[in-house]
Parts: C-alpha cells; sequence; structure tokens
C-alpha cells in the first residue's frame, strides 16, 4: 500500500489552529470569546487528534530517502502534542485551584457556630 502525505497540510492546521486558540491571528472578538470559552475542550481535542496523527505516523514509513524530512514531521506533530497537553494540564490546575479557592472562602465566610 502506498500513501501520498501532504506535510505542509498537517503543518498549516497545526500553526492555525494553535495560534488561532492562543489568539495570535486578526479575529473578530466574537471569536476570540469563542476561543476563550470553549479553550479545554479545544485543545482536547487537539490532543485527541494529535495523538491519533501520532499514532498512524507511527506505524508509516518513510520511502525514497525522505526518512529525515518524516522524521522532521513526526517530531513536530509531537511538539503539538506536548504544547496542547501542556496548555490543557495547565487550564485543569487552574481550574482545580480556582475551585479550591471558592471551598476556602465559603469555609472562612461560615460563623463559627455552624460547625
Amino acid at each position: 500500500m502506498h500513501i501520498d502525505l501532504d506535510p505542509e497540510e498537517l503543518r498549516s492546521s497545526m500553526t492555525l489552529w494553535r495560534d488561532s486558540v492562543d489568539l495570535k491571528i486578526p479575529m473578530l472578538d466574537e471569536f476570540k470569546v469563542h476561543f476563550m470559552n470553549r479553550r479545554q475542550s479545544i485543545l482536547t481535542n487537539f490532543v485527541n487528534t494529535s495523538n491519533a496523527w501520532l499514532i498512524l505516523l507511527r506505524s508509516c514509513k518513510a520511502i525514497d530517502g525522505g526518512q529525515g524530512e518524516f522524521a522532521d514531521l513526526v517530531s513536530e506533530v509531537k511538539v503539538f502534542y506536548d504544547w496542547a497537553q501542556t496548555e490543557l494540564q495547565g487550564l485543569q490546575t487552574l481550574g482545580r485551584q480556582a475551585s479550591l479557592t471558592d471551598q476556602v472562602e465559603d469555609f472562612l465566610k461560615k460563623p463559627k457556630d455552624e460547625d
């Protein structure tokens, strides 16, 4: 079986996705709000998609002397995966910290005779 892969298509997707979720490209305010409100689910999708790409790419091999370029592509996808995973973990940590802060504030607001 022979599969023709366009590495620039993968690179373009990763760049556009990353720049859009990081608000690095010009966009309407409504889109900025969309990306901020849905950052966690978007990053989850990026993690899942890049992981699927890695599974597929790691099962392939380059032919006709393109091993170096292919290895570079796999590395770029791995970097994108790592970035999305790190960003997602950061959001989850912030969420846990915010939840803990809310719990502490609620505890401190309770009158002592409620305990």
